[in-house]
């Protein structure tokens, strides 16, 4: 999950995120830290925080760009 990098470039800090959110800080921290896994709930408040999709969050637009571009190369 890009949550550090994307809050960071949103110009957030984790209390924002949080109030935003409504997810604590403290479980913010620990999800940017990887020790906790995100569930699909917090990923989509996240996403809506953040206002951003789901797979951009967690890092699937980029693979799903690639996968096109190598589709349509191989094509």
């Amino acid at each position: 999950m890009n949550l550090k990098n994307i809050r960071k470039e949103k110009g957030l800090t984790l209390s924002k995120l949080s109030s935003i959110s409504s997810i604590s800080a403290s479980y913010l921290s620990e999800l940017e830290k990887g020790k906790y896994e995100a569930t699909e709930s917090k990923i989509i408040r996240l996403s809506l925080a953040l206002g951003i999709t789901p797979n951009e969050l967690l890092g699937w637009e980029e693979i799903i760009d690639n996968l096109k571009s190598n589709l349509n190369n191989f094509i």
